[in-house]
């Protein structure tokens, strides 16, 4: 008899221990198990979250028995089973669901695993509680709510990237909670263009927990990241200037920089992103104004700059008078990266402080409806960052800054993040595995950067994975000049609710790739 213990702790390792003493026991596999665990069972490197994984090995491997330890793969898994029947219609809207230990005492579950069974329903807006009556099918729950998941067109929707909706709902008591204060009426005035004092409190928290080390001079509150950048355009530049980009950059900045007559000039890169011999080289060749870098999680290529480059990019700049436009995409998850050996890496506003602007979203990490960016700057700037505020917003929304910082300052944007977190890990995981020897440059990215081979224009190939079913975004829309050598996409792992959703979506844009590439090739990183 061949047996499977999910799990890798102490529990799971006494619980192998005494199965051994069963004459008819042959083999007892741990999942994913641990170094102790191997002296008395076969490890198998899956986690204990990827209940599919788990069911696909057991069935293939025809364990005779499972024995399921950790909370996780029950919670998920009764989760999983709620939604399949809710999107069947077999739960209706407005359906009460038992309370929470009668649950526990038929499946004969600790009351604690239902509990977060039930809290995590509630983050993907399967369920809604009303205090005192009960746990409830939530209105929308059969339908997906989300403009960029999949929709009436039937479209997989791998092209936008979000910020998983699915944690919306720890969101939605931040929002009760600021409906409920006293000073509501203040927040929809004309007051405090740049902030409350207490939203910019927040903003200075969020940029250290991010990782920036020196506190910046001037933080203003923005209408996300795309806004902030339009203040800085307008703040520091005018048409007609010129400044360095990588050969692939955000697609959105790209537009932005062509209404305000500003030309992106295409610097060259590598595996560490843009090569400053490079940036010197075309800083000396023309004049130049200033710089964009994600040096965090570069925009589409997921790229991480790592510290020596930047103190060369950072050192270029200052020989040539730039102004660093430091976009911290991806710096929240990198915050959480610490135990992968990798400490936080310092930001241009640390190394070149007073010449960098720094833009620190919230948008993907929290929420995608709060619009809500903090903009940090030396004093040598602050007149014009402010002033452009004024004249491009009158005002940033003090409604939905007072959201993002009741999250930072009350610790529950902390909770989203770390929720996020495993959402991104899960997502890149099943990416890894169906698509093998594609590493990302940064660990756990919002997209991923898939290298191509096929006929006809970056249109036509956009409308061929369409016509299959799957919405995914060609690198041309990144590019921001001249003939591209190589062809990408960029696939995003963001935005769905449905693991099973998502999964069917890889698995056609795989299979497509795959009929008209004749299989694909290595992978690809331009620069």
């Amino acid at each position: 008899m061949d047996l499977l213990v999910v799990g890798g702790g102490g529990r799971e390792h006494a619980i192998i221990k005494k199965l051994k003493e069963n004459p008819v026991v042959e083999t007892i596999y741990a999942l994913p198990g641990n170094g102790g665990i191997a002296r008395d069972a076969v490890c198998v490197p899956i986690k204990a979250t990827d209940v599919e994984a788990i069911a696909d090995w057991a069935a293939a491997e025809k364990m005779d028995y499972v024995v399921v330890t950790p909370d996780d793969p029950l919670c998920l898994g009764l989760v999983d089973l709620l939604e399949e029947s809710v999107r069947a219609g077999e739960l209706p809207a407005g359906a009460a669901l038992p309370p929470q230990r009668e649950l526990a005492d038929f499946l004969d579950l600790n009351p604690s695993t239902v509990a977060r069974a039930y809290a995590l329903a509630r983050e993907r807006g399967l369920v809604y509680g009303v205090t005192g009556k009960g746990t409830f099918v939530a209105p929308h729950a059969q339908s997906d709510l989300t403009i960029t998941a999949e929709g009436a067109d039937g479209l997989v929707e791998l092209g936008m990237v979000t910020g998983f909706n699915q944690c919306d709902g720890l969101v939605a008591d931040a929002v009760r909670t600021v409906a409920q204060r006293g000073y509501l009426s203040r927040l929809m005035d004309y007051s405090n263009p740049c902030g409350f004092p207490h939203h910019l409190e927040a903003g200075r928290r969020w940029l250290a927990w991010k990782g920036l080390r020196r506190e910046p001079d001037c933080v203003v509150v923005t209408s996300g990241v795309q806004n902030a950048l339009v203040v800085t355009l307008c703040a520091l530049f005018r048409a007609g200037d010129r400044i360095a980009v990588d050969a692939y950059t955000f697609a959105n900045f790209i537009e932005l920089a062509k209404m305000m007559g500003i030309e992106l000039v295409p610097v060259a890169g590598d595996a560490d992103g843009m090569r400053d011999a490079a940036l010197d080289a075309l800083c000396r060749a023309v004049d130049v104004r200033g710089v964009y870098l994600m040096p965090s999680c570069a925009n589409p290529t997921t790229v991480h700059m790592p510290l020596e480059r930047r103190r060369r990019v950072a050192a270029v700049a200052e020989r040539h008078g730039l102004v660093i436009v430091e976009d911290d995409f991806g710096g929240t998850v990198e915050r959480l990266d610490l135990e992968l050996g990798r400490p936080v890496t310092p930001r241009f506003a640390d190394l070149a402080p007073e010449r960098t602007v720094h833009v620190a979203e919230t948008t993907k990490t929290l929420a995608n409806g709060l619009r809500i960016a903090f903009l940090a700057c030396p004093e040598r700037f602050r007149e014009r960052i402010e002033h452009a505020v004024y004249n491009v917003n009158v005002k940033t929304s003090s409604l939905d800054a007072e959201v993002v910082s009741e999250l930072i300052l009350g610790g529950g944007a902390r909770e989203i993040v770390e929720r996020k977190r495993l959402l991104l890990m899960e997502a890149n995981d099943l990416f890894d595995r169906l698509f093998p020897g594609m590493p990302p440059g940064f660990p756990y990215p919002l997209f991923r950067w898939v290298p191509i081979d096929l006929p006809g224009r970056p249109d036509e190939i956009e409308a061929r994975f369409r016509a299959a079913g799957v919405r995914v975004y060609h690198g041309d829309r990144f590019r921001v000049s001249g003939e591209a050598k190589d062809g990408f996409l960029r696939v995003s792992l963001s935005t769905w609710e449905s693991p099973r959703r998502f999964e069917r979506g890889l698995k056609a844009l795989r299979s497509i790739l795959a009929a008209e590439e004749g299989g694909g090739g290595e992978a690809r990183v331009p620069f």
